[in-house]
């Protein structure tokens, strides 16, 4: 996953963008407005190309009834996600973000977001 962001700052922890958001901000952003299922928030903190997907993904979600589908998003709503630290070697424009998901059935996914300077925002 790449976001558009102004600048990831450079390396550590406190990288801040000129309108004050560092990229971990950003990304926790991101991930809590795609699992609480608001997409158009999401979405502008995306590239183009993957807010297109994002978009198409949730236009073509097809649940055989009501039930599942209010499930699903039951399930991705109390997903909690846990910011975790800016990979060392960032540079103002690229940088990683750990992070970390709690599932509602208690388990935990560990993973690294990608954010990139695209243009200014």
């Amino acid at each position: 996953v790449t976001l558009s962001l102004t600048a990831c700052g450079g390396g550590g922890n406190s990288g801040v963008n000129k309108d004050g958001r560092n990229a971990k901000a950003v990304a926790g952003d991101f991930l809590t407005s795609y699992f609480a299922g608001e997409y158009d928030k999401a979405v502008t903190y995306c590239t183009d190309t993957l807010a297109s997907s994002i978009s198409d993904a949730v236009k073509d979600q097809d649940f055989d009834t009501e039930e599942i589908k209010n499930a699903v998003m039951e399930m991705s709503k109390n997903t909690k996600v846990t910011i975790g630290n800016v990979e060392k070697g960032a540079t103002k424009n690229d940088c990683k973000v750990d992070y970390e998901l709690a599932l509602p059935d208690s388990s935990h996914l560990k993973s690294q977001i990608s954010l990139k300077k695209i243009k200014e925002v």
